[in-house]
């Protein structure tokens, strides 16, 4: 799931109650599905685990990257 949000609102470096200039517009999009069984694969599960996260890991820094 990838959330875009426009104006941004609600991040670390803003407070909680400062209320953006215009109406926030939120967007939802669903990704590709991701089996986790395709990263336990001859794996114990702390390695399979690692693995999962590194994949999430890259994935959401390229999506950050074409947006």
């Amino acid at each position: 799931m990838f959330i875009t949000v426009e104006p941004t609102t609600l991040t670390k470096a803003e407070p909680w109650y400062r209320i953006p200039d215009r109406r926030v517009q939120v967007r939802l999009r669903v990704g590709a599905d991701i089996d986790p069984a395709d990263f336990n694969t001859h794996a114990p599960l702390p390695v399979a685990s690692r693995r999962l996260n590194d994949h999430l890991h890259q994935l959401f820094l390229r999506e950050l990257a074409t947006s």
